[in-house]
Formats: C-alpha cells, sequence, structure tokens
C-alpha cells in the first residue's frame, strides 16, 4: 500500500532538467538545511511553519 502526507510540512528543492523540473532533495520541518540557493546558512525549517510540532514545542 502507498501513502502520501499533504500535511507534514516539508522544503523541497527542484532543478530544471530539459523541459521538467526534478525533485533533487526534500527536507522535514524537524531538519535543519542548507539548500541551495541559500547553502551558505542553515535553516531551521519548523521556523517556517507556525504551529508546526517543531515550532510549537
Amino acid at each position: 500500500m502507498c501513502g502520501l502526507s499533504i500535511h507534514v510540512p516539508k522544503a523541497s528543492r527542484y532543478r530544471l532538467h530539459g523541459a521538467n523540473y526534478r525533485l533533487v532533495t526534500a527536507h522535514g520541518e524537524s531538519e535543519v538545511a542548507r539548500i541551495e540557493p541559500f547553502d551558505g546558512v542553515e535553516l531551521e525549517l519548523g521556523a517556517l511553519w507556525p504551529g508546526s510540532s517543531e515550532s510549537s514545542g
């Protein structure tokens, strides 16, 4: 069985490949990530979604 949760906040990065975009990385709300073009800084992803489990704890 397959499942898809649309309720989990995440940050996804896509790259143009030919005429289409392809998923390169996906990061969950509890991660600290370095994601292009902002890879010079660590992004605390939980802080981006008010009310998420990470930012409300």
